[in-house]
């Protein structure tokens, strides 16, 4: 009698253990899909960040600023201003830059002249077309040539979330 109480207290022990296993997997499995979720979204909230850090406050070649061109060409709400020597010869204000902004005329940025880092929330569209690389790229469009040797800085302007918005790249 008491090898039966003792094999049955073993049975009911090793019963009770695959159920607590068993509740563990169950809850790991059911929060996984949540931490791949949250990780998947951390992730590409940091890769936009860095991506354009790298441009911050940085001494570029003109290839570097045609990569960056490619780069964020495409990204949604999100500018990029080129002055180049021919732009900055001929007086022109910020509104008359090189702008590449995925052809949406209505989500171009432009600095805020009073801020340091800030992109103007009054101006809610571009003042001209935007370029494309093959204006970039043509040496007959001096007004539009990034010349892949010439020196540009750059700077970064965010809105008012801190999500960076503009990159101004500046002819030295």
């Amino acid at each position: 009698m008491e090898n039966v109480s003792t094999g049955l207290k073993w049975a009911i022990g090793i019963l009770i253990t695959l159920l607590i296993v068993a509740a563990g997997v169950s809850v790991y499995m059911l929060s996984s899909g949540y931490f791949k979720r949250a990780q998947t979204g951390i992730s590409a909230t940091t890769k936009n960040l860095t991506d354009v850090a790298m441009y911050d406050a940085a001494v570029l070649t003109g290839t570097d600023v045609l990569d960056a061109v490619n780069k964020f060409r495409e990204r949604k709400q999100f500018t990029v201003r080129i002055q180049t020597g021919a732009v900055k010869a001929l007086n022109q204000t910020n509104t008359a830059d090189l702008v590449v902004n995925n052809g949406d005329l209505q989500n171009c940025y432009a600095p805020q002249s009073t801020s340091g880092n800030l992109v103007d929330p009054a101006i809610a569209g571009c003042t001209t077309q935007g370029k494309t690389m093959s204006d970039f790229q043509n040496v007959t469009k001096p007004g539009s040539y990034v010349s892949p040797s010439a020196t540009f800085s750059s700077k970064i302007y965010y809105d008012q979330n801190g999500d960076p918005r503009l990159i101004v790249f500046t002819q030295q």
